[in-house]
């Protein structure tokens, strides 16, 4: 049994894995036979499949937890396991000049920015570490250029509040704003995958959840249906499912955010996932593989 130092604390909850097992149906069923939970006093409350094999169980008190620890370190089949992972949050830059090379930016915001450099320089960090580059987009003005930044909380403190939003790159000065932390398939409409990873081959309109994309859909003029409410039974489905007062989407943005080190007011994020080219996703969201949720919300 191996056991990793957590990054931030957790809720009571267990990341869960088994050595050279990528399928996690198979690590469940590992488990299931290994740790019974009426005979170690445990209760589970949750468990939901994520990538690589993984499963994330979730504990109805600290003594379950305890409980399922203890066991693994006595089962005969080697189970791993480690505390959820927070991330760090993610800056979307919008208006930098094309002129500037996308791999330059980091230490350009460092070179121009003396209260995010004095920072690098009493911190730990390095800045390879502190600010990594996620993606870039395209801006309505040809000449610029849009990028998503992965920076430390004390960096988005910095940028956020001592800087106002602003950054200066070579003596423009940009505005930065927070990107949402939750990503929604196009394919499926579920969460935290993109399209090009989506298990299901079936395309399901946003909008009236049928079995064609948005762009064809030939009842925009009638009702919406949200696909995501009505796969869980939800009375009230009269929404697509990308609208932003859908009950699950509000639900999966609140566990997106609870992953981010840091509180936000997460009503003026951007809705920047939510693009036509799914290809410009791909690098957007690495963070997933660290803990995604499960692909389907379950009932409330």
């Amino acid at each position: 049994m191996v056991a990793k130092q957590p990054s931030a604390p957790s809720k009571e909850e267990l990341i869960v894995s088994i050595p050279n097992i990528a399928n996690s149906s198979i690590t469940k069923q590992t488990i299931a036979k290994s740790i019974i939970p009426s005979k170690n006093n445990i209760r589970v409350k949750d468990v939901k499949k994520l990538t690589n094999g993984k499963v994330k169980i979730a504990f109805d008190s600290p003594n379950s937890k305890n409980q399922f620890i203890d066991q693994a370190g006595k089962s005969v089949d080697p189970i791993h396991y480690e505390e959820p992972r927070s991330i760090n949050p993610i800056v979307y830059i919008k208006g930098i000049d094309k002129s500037v090379n996308i791999k330059d930016i980091p230490q350009l915001i460092v070179s121009y920015n003396t209260d995010i450099a004095d920072h690098l320089a009493m911190s730990t960090s390095t800045l390879d570490e502190s600010l990594v580059m996620k993606f870039r987009r395209s801006n309505r003005k040809e000449h610029l250029y849009n990028a998503a930044i992965q920076v430390t909380p004390a960096i988005r403190n910095i940028i956020m509040n001592t800087l106002q939003g602003k950054i200066n790159i070579e003596y423009d000065f940009i505005h930065v704003e927070d990107l949402s932390p939750l990503v929604q398939c196009y394919t499926c409409n579920g969460f935290n995958h993109i399209s090009s990873k989506c298990p299901d081959a079936t395309v399901t309109c946003s909008y009236c959840a049928g079995s064609h994309s948005f762009k064809v859909c030939p009842n925009k003029n009638g009702a919406a249906k949200c696909s995501n409410c009505s796969r869980v039974g939800h009375s009230d489905c009269h929404h697509s499912a990308i609208d932003r007062n859908c009950p699950i989407y509000q639900r999966m943005l609140t566990k997106a955010f609870s992953r981010v080190k840091y509180t936000v007011d997460v009503s003026n994020y951007p809705d920047i996932h939510r693009h036509n080219n799914n290809s410009d996703l791909t690098t957007s969201i690495d963070m997933v593989d660290d803990d995604p949720a499960a692909i389907w919300p379950s009932t409330p």
